[in-house]
This record gives C-alpha cells, sequence and structure tokens, in this order.
C-alpha cells in the first residue's frame, strides 16, 4: 500500500504577514543596535606634538647635515607628510628641504648629499601621480 499523503493546510494570510513583520522588525533592531554601537566608540587619542618646538636650520647649518625629502602627491596628502618631516628633521638638526619630484631634474638625482627621502602617494586603484 502506498503512504498517506501529508496534507498541510494553507497559512493564514495574517499568519504569513505577522512572521515577515517579525522578520523585519529583528532585522530592523538588529541594524540600529549595530550602529549605536559604533557610534559608542571612544575617540582617537590626540596627536603628539614633537618633543621640540619647530626651528628653521639654514642650509650651512651644524648637526647632521643635508636632508632631501622628494614628494609625489595627487591631493596633497603626501606633501603633507614631506612638509611634517622635514620639520622633524630640522629640529633634529639636518638642514632638511622639501621637494615636489618635478622640480629636481632626474640627472640631479645623483648629486643630491645626505639622505633622500621619497614619499609618494598613489590614486584611484593604485596608479601613480601625475608628477
Amino acid at each position: 500500500a502506498a503512504a498517506p499523503a501529508l496534507h498541510m493546510p494553507n497559512p493564514s494570510p495574517a499568519l504569513d504577514l505577522s512572521s515577515g513583520l517579525a522578520t523585519i522588525v529583528v532585522l530592523l533592531a538588529s541594524w540600529l543596535l549595530l550602529r549605536w554601537k559604533r557610534g559608542r566608540r571612544a575617540p582617537p587619542p590626540p596627536r603628539e606634538e614633537p618633543s621640540a618646538p619647530v626651528r628653521a636650520v639654514g642650509a650651512k647649518a651644524a648637526g647632521r647635515g643635508p636632508m632631501t625629502i622628494l614628494f609625489g602627491s595627487q591631493t596633497g596628502t603626501a606633501e603633507g607628510f614631506a612638509t611634517t618631516l622635514m620639520r622633524e628633521a630640522r629640529v633634529r638638526g639636518y638642514a632638511a628641504r622639501a621637494l615636489d619630484l618635478e622640480e629636481l631634474p632626474p640627472e640631479e638625482l645623483g648629486g643630491v648629499e645626505g639622505p633622500c627621502v621619497f614619499l609618494l602617494a598613489t590614486h584611484g586603484e593604485g596608479d601613480p601621480t601625475d608628477n
């Protein structure tokens, strides 16, 4: 003999609607809880200031000698880092200068004295800067 077929009654439309609404309420409450927790994160720590006041050092300054910082920047971020690094280097006794890569001809790169730091940014999907 064949097994009797199970007959399940159709759920009422009210039951369908209430279970759908309950699912939406749970998802909305979860999303709101996550956003609330993200908003309660501790604020970032304050930026540290240089240990000594920034002072300009001339090209003939006694100390650690010259330093050249070359940057390539599309939006100014690498240029800002280069300026910060130049100030910090001057505080520490270097006669530092920051230059856009376009300002230094490639044939002069070999004649740069002292440490030479390159700060290069990318933009888009890792593309090089225009300079």
